[in-house]
């Protein structure tokens, strides 16, 4: 049975009875299937928890490139996520999977005492 299906028959049952307090049960049961419809189509609780982790901000991983004799030595990052390679630095999100990227630097800091 669908909750399409339940909600048909809910509002058939109601209609039939005169008992106020299983009426009032029967509209609840009616707006708690149809709030589970309205959840089921925006999404499972697994695409949410995967949403709500990739929008915590997480530091790129940094990748050293070997010098060449060609090239100097580079700083290249990737996705903390699905570690590939971001093109730009300072992408508030990857462009592969959405994760949230953290570009702050904590410097030392050196005290002249």
């Amino acid at each position: 049975m669908t909750e399409k299906q339940a909600i048909k028959i809910l509002q058939e049952e109601k209609s039939w009875e005169s008992d106020y307090r299983k009426i009032d049960a029967f509209i609840m049961g009616i707006e708690a299937l149809e709030k589970v419809q309205e959840f089921e189509a925006i999404g499972t609780i697994e695409e949410f928890k995967a949403l709500k982790e990739k929008s915590v901000a997480k530091k790129p991983i940094k990748i050293n490139i070997p010098n060449t004799s060609w090239c100097r030595k580079q700083e290249r990052y990737e996705c903390p996520s699905c570690h590939k390679y971001l093109n730009f630095r300072e992408l508030s999100y990857c462009c592969v999977c959405g994760q949230k990227l953290d570009w702050q630097r904590k410097e030392k800091v050196w005290l002249d005492l």
